[in-house]
């Protein structure tokens, strides 16, 4: 074999490479896709109820705490737990995105990676994710 053969074999083999990573990402970010709007039909199946508890659980402890404490300071209470509460669930929120969009941050890195090596022309071993 020449040394055309193996330049053509070699430009086949990473241009192949080059679209197998493109289907994989493709495959990798429809399969995240599906998981998140599983996630996010459940959740708007269940707010509704969560809320409607949410409120009467509210009232609730309010009219306790009225009967020891003054309407003001039993709503003040409440209302700053509620708030620390909310703080807390926002960052568990911010971190719960990050972790759901990382998959399809990889696959990125993989593409970019690949590319990377076909257009610089170095011949080193792909990291993979």
């Amino acid at each position: 074999m020449n040394m055309g053969d193996h330049f053509e074999a070699l430009t086949a083999s990473l241009s192949k490479l080059v679209g197998l990573h493109i289907k994989l990402a493709r495959v990798e970010a429809v399969e995240d896709l599906k998981s998140l709007s599983r996630r996010g039909l459940v959740l708007m199946a269940l707010v509704p109820l969560a809320w409607g508890a949410f409120v009467m659980l509210s009232g609730a402890l309010v009219l306790a705490l009225t009967r020891v404490l003054p309407t003001d300071v039993a709503l003040a209470l409440v209302g700053g737990t509620y708030a620390i509460g909310a703080a807390m669930g926002a960052l568990a929120l911010r971190k719960a995105l990050q972790v759901a969009s990382a998959p399809m941050n990889d696959s990125a890195a993989e593409v970019a990676n690949t590319l990377a090596v076909v257009t610089s022309g170095h011949t080193g071993a792909l990291s993979h994710g």
